[in-house]
């Protein structure tokens, strides 16, 4: 439940527009109540000017009409902008592959080179890292325009470790023999057994 409430027009100078959102173009607050021409001038730095300020951050503003001033100040916000870390994959035992990361939500035209600071990658997989899924994660990025919000991102980490069996089969194609192996979290070692129908015992293989 939402309630909504409608105003009369104010008979005196007022402000509107106050708080707005950053998109890379001048922000210019509005007026009602003035019966004249409404004079507006935005205080950037230390002086007032005439233009609207585009940037994010806090401006005082000043608007005469009819021989009245009102003051106020402008709030522009920063935009949202996601860091998304884009998923990879590898096999156990090989190193990890480079890490990267892409932004949505820049306005205006603008794009990675407006951050002040890049966001830092990592992730919690090593190259001796059994097989499995890990995260990527990405911080510690800045912008003068943005509010950062991070994904994550996954690594996952391919395996061969499983138990297997093979029917052995001689040239003739009639079996003769069961291979089984077991290949360890690692996927750099396996170990298991191999039962041939020439053998008196099982014989075991690594």
């Amino acid at each position: 439940t939402r309630v909504i409430t409608v105003k009369a027009d104010p008979s005196v100078l007022t402000l509107t527009g106050l708080s707005q959102r950053y998109d890379g173009s001048p922000k210019e607050i509005g007026t009602m109540g003035a019966a004249g021409v409404v004079g507006v001038s935005y205080k950037v730095g230390s002086v007032f000017v005439a233009v609207a300020p585009t940037a994010a951050g806090r401006y005082a503003v000043r608007a005469v009409a009819d021989g009245v001033t009102k003051t106020g100040t402008l709030v522009i916000t920063k935009a949202p902008l996601y860091v998304l870390p884009q998923d990879r994959r590898k096999f156990a035992g090989e190193v990890n592959p480079a890490l990267s990361v892409v932004y949505e939500g820049f306005v205006g035209g603008d794009d990675a080179a407006v951050l002040t600071k890049i966001p830092v990658l990592a992730t919690t997989a090593k190259t001796a890292s059994p097989g499995g899924t890990y995260p990527i994660t990405a911080r510690g990025g800045a912008a003068a325009n943005y509010s950062l919000i991070y994904r994550q991102g996954t690594l996952v980490v391919e395996s061969f470790a499983a138990g297997f069996e093979a029917l052995l089969v001689d040239a003739l194609n009639v079996p003769s023999g069961k291979l089984r192996l077991t290949v360890a979290k690692s996927g750099q070692s396996f170990s298991g057994s191999m039962a041939l129908a020439g053998e008196t015992r099982v014989l075991p293989v690594s």
